[in-house]
């Protein structure tokens, strides 16, 4: 018995050592083939949590415990580090404030200072262009990042409940000299922040892939005259024109949009004002209200129906990935109204219903918030299931080859018959014309 086990671990060990190089060739391949797909899905992940994960602050609900103990798994992430930092250590919301704010930027002024010294210590232009790429990318990584968190507070400090205290600070009153200083400060990152990041980032993608004034003067005439699509050869010269531009574009925008489509280079400005608009304006609504909630579920509706329309990704998948994280953050949203009611009626004596309780409502918070981790993952198999395929075929044709079966020319001769073919007999009507799609 000992002996035949010893052949079982023997025979298993040397499967597992021949499959491994296999396994992590076509992994490799997957990053390499995959790449701005698996970027864009984890793109899409990290936003939904950027939003997820500030909503208890945003719309004050108080959530059941059975979700607030999944969500302090996530905090590891960092995305709510700046907004409950008082949790370490209590401090006034004038240093939470600044901290928030000014840290990112001065992280920001560090990096600029160093790059411009890089820089200026070479005088090939390949090193330059290749240093400030690196810089500039690296800084739209970091506003990326802390846009949403920092234009909450910001948000926030505009912010006075009933008895004229500020509603993230009680202990400031709204008529204190203390409260003026901190809207005089807010103002200026007000600027910074939620209006001027998303701004320099249409402004350096517009700059290179916005039209020219004739081309806007000519989009607007056609609006004007009720034109709204292009014909066939006019389609063809703009996706011409935008696949070149693609193609030549600097690769720091490659970290806003490299997943977008080219016609489509707005789409990351539209994004960042779609989480600044669930996560931070709608505080000026009041925070807590059920009016702040609605209002925060018709946003996230209308810019679903956004992506919806205009399919903005390159890969269909990804389209298909991001809906999926838009209706999840409307459920979101509504679990949260939910909540926010049951808590009304149990303040009333009253409760909502037997069966969607506190608790129910907790564990539909949670499988929502799961369920996009999970499709992650099945989005990633499917690609390795692609790649993998892939790769097998590839293998089969090398043998082929080697056997001395010569592939190449055997499919060569039947494209030439095949296009023969296809000269003497005209397509049929509404037949396949050739053109290309999206994967």
């Amino acid at each position: 018995g000992a002996v035949h086990l010893k052949d079982i671990q023997g025979k298993t060990s040397r499967h597992f050592a021949a499959l491994t190089p296999r396994l992590w060739k076509i992994a490799a391949k997957v990053v390499e083939e995959h790449s701005t797909s698996i970027s864009s899905k984890s793109k899409v992940v990290f936003s939904y949590y950027q939003v997820v994960l500030l909503m208890g602050q945003v719309y004050a609900v108080e959530y059941p415990p059975t979700y607030q103990q999944f969500e302090a798994n996530f905090d590891w992430i960092g995305l709510k580090l700046v907004a409950e930092i008082d949790c370490y250590q209590k401090i006034t919301f004038m240093t939470r404030l600044v901290g928030t704010t000014l840290g990112p930027l001065i992280f920001v002024a560090i990096m600029l200072l160093f790059g411009t010294v890089s820089i200026s210590t070479t005088k090939q232009q390949a090193k330059k262009d290749a240093r400030k790429s690196m810089v500039m990318s690296a800084i739209l990584m970091v506003t990326f990042v802390f846009l949403p968190s920092a234009s909450f507070v910001v948000f926030q400090s505009f912010n006075c409940d009933d008895d004229n205290l500020l509603k993230a600070d009680p202990t400031i009153s709204c008529d204190t000299p203390e409260y003026s200083l901190i809207v005089l400060f807010a103002l200026v990152m007000l600027v910074i922040w939620p209006i001027g990041i998303p701004f320099s980032y249409l402004y350096i993608l517009g700059g290179h892939y916005g039209p020219t004034a004739e081309e806007m003067q000519d989009q607007v005439n056609r609006w004007m005259s009720g034109r709204f699509g292009y014909k066939e050869e006019e389609q063809a010269k703009r996706d011409a024109k935008f696949a070149k531009l693609d193609a030549e574009a600097p690769a720091y925008l490659k970290v806003l949009n490299a997943e977008f489509e080219p016609q489509c280079w707005w789409m990351p400005v539209f994004e960042q004002y779609r989480k600044l608009a669930i996560t931070g304006i709608t505080i000026l609504l009041g925070a807590g209200s059920v009016d702040q909630l609605i209002f925060g579920m018709v946003i996230a509706i209308l810019a679903a129906l956004v992506y919806f329309a205009v399919q903005p990704y390159k890969d269909f998948s990804d389209d298909l990935y991001s809906m999926l994280a838009h209706f999840q953050i409307v459920l979101v949203l509504l679990w949260s109204l939910l909540v926010k009611m049951n808590k009304l009626l149990e303040d009333e004596g009253e409760t909502m219903s037997k069966t969607l309780n506190s608790d129910m409502l907790g564990y539909l918070l949670i499988m929502t918030n799961i369920s996009v981790i999970v499709f992650f993952f099945i989005f990633m198999f499917v690609e390795y299931r692609s790649v993998s395929v892939s790769i097998r075929a590839r293998t089969r044709w090398d043998v082929l080859n080697r056997k001395g079966v010569r592939a190449n020319s055997i499919v060569s001769q039947m494209r030439r018959m095949s296009n023969a073919s296809a000269g003497s007999n005209p397509p049929p009507p509404g037949g396949d014309t050739g053109g290309g799609t999206r994967r």
